[in-house]
């Protein structure tokens, strides 16, 4: 940094021991604002992809609401780098965001299967336990817990 010319350093002797203090030059401060902006867009546009109900917007449906912020920020770009960017956070979001979507539809129709295991097995019990049917509701849980992961590892 300091070749670059982003910083200035200043040698002092305290106690008998060199010091070093790292001032930022007129180019280092330039440079900073210019990774605070980028930074700030990158951080604001993924925050308002992930939770716009957080941004204070209502949500009519998620995919539309980010279609809307990402068509905002499309026409906020001032070149094809800036745009293609642009598109490929959106597509790695959807991605993640479709790939969380199906896990939780695979998890939800596990579960679904294992209520009705459950639901049978309560049925033919001869004398009703709740311990026994908390049991048997972590083992089913337990069960779908570790398939899902191992599928997806």
């Amino acid at each position: 940094m300091e070749a670059r010319e982003l910083v200035r350093v200043e040698e002092t002797i305290a106690d008998g021991r060199v010091q070093k203090r790292y001032y930022l030059t007129d180019n280092g401060r330039v440079q900073l604002e210019e990774l605070k902006r980028s930074v700030a867009g990158k951080i604001t546009f993924l925050f308002d992809m992930i939770a716009p109900d957080l941004a204070g917007e209502t949500v009519r449906h998620p995919m539309r609401d980010r279609i809307e912020i990402l068509k905002s920020r499309l026409h906020e770009t001032t070149s094809k780098e800036e745009t293609l960017q642009y598109l490929d956070h959106f597509q790695e979001i959807s991605s993640s965001i479709a790939a969380g979507l199906a896990m939780a539809v695979e998890k939800s129709n596990a579960f679904e299967s294992a209520f009705a295991q459950i639901r049978a097995a309560v049925e033919t019990m001869e004398e009703y336990d709740a311990d026994r049917v908390v049991e048997i509701f972590d083992d089913f849980t337990k069960q779908i817990f570790e398939t899902s992961e191992t599928n997806h590892v």
